[in-house]
């Protein structure tokens, strides 16, 4: 992937939801996009942000489901509805050289349905990149990993009580992310000939 700009660009995507099928209903009730940069002069990754917000979902979520998450109902009840946000998330999603998720299956085709839902555009054109397929090297008979086996494989800090929040599972998938690249781990198609031989 060629760039015309000094950077690539790799928006880290999560989402807490009331369950597994948003064609069946189901909601967001957290997302979470942290972006770093990659400045192609000096071969470098920067940190840019992470933007989290809690979603009101417009319905009931389970109580096994709150137990993963910790999020409850009242949490949820007065936050903005996701039609809110989705203009920025648009955005956001567009600006993306590169688009990574820990279960990508998962969190792309929600966020897809989603955004299609709400006649938002959603942006194919990045570069989509799964650290748990990726991430097979973490487990030592190659079986995809949870996001604490990676982080741990790749000595990154992983505090297992603040997992399951969005903001959080970002900030170490990013880390690892960034890590595994550096290490040579992890090979995106866009860092081809750039970070590493082709």
């Amino acid at each position: 992937m060629k760039s015309s700009k000094p950077f690539l660009r790799f928006v880290g995507a999560d989402l807490e939801t009331t369950g597994f099928s948003a064609e069946k209903g189901d909601r967001i009730t957290e997302f979470s996009f942290t972006i770093y940069d990659f400045h192609l002069a000096d071969k470098r990754f920067e940190r840019r942000k992470t933007w989290c917000n809690l979603v009101n979902p417009e319905r009931d979520i389970p109580k096994k489901v709150q137990d993963i998450t910790s999020i409850t109902p009242a949490m949820v009840a007065t936050q903005p509805k996701l039609e809110h946000f989705a203009p920025t998330i648009a955005k956001v999603l567009a600006s993306a050289d590169c688009f990574v998720a820990h279960n990508l299956e998962f969190d792309g085709p929600f966020l897809h349905h989603e955004m299609t839902r709400l006649k938002q555009p959603f942006n194919m054109d990045s570069e989509p990149f799964c650290t748990m397929q990726e991430g097979r090297f973490a487990k030592p008979l190659g079986e995809v990993p949870r996001l604490i086996d990676l982080c741990w494989a790749l000595d990154v800090d992983f505090d297992a009580t603040a997992a399951h929040r969005a903001s959080y599972d970002t900030e170490k998938m990013m880390q690892a992310f960034v890590k595994g690249c550096i290490d040579g781990q992890f090979k995106p198609d866009c860092l081809k000939g750039v970070l590493y031989d082709v």
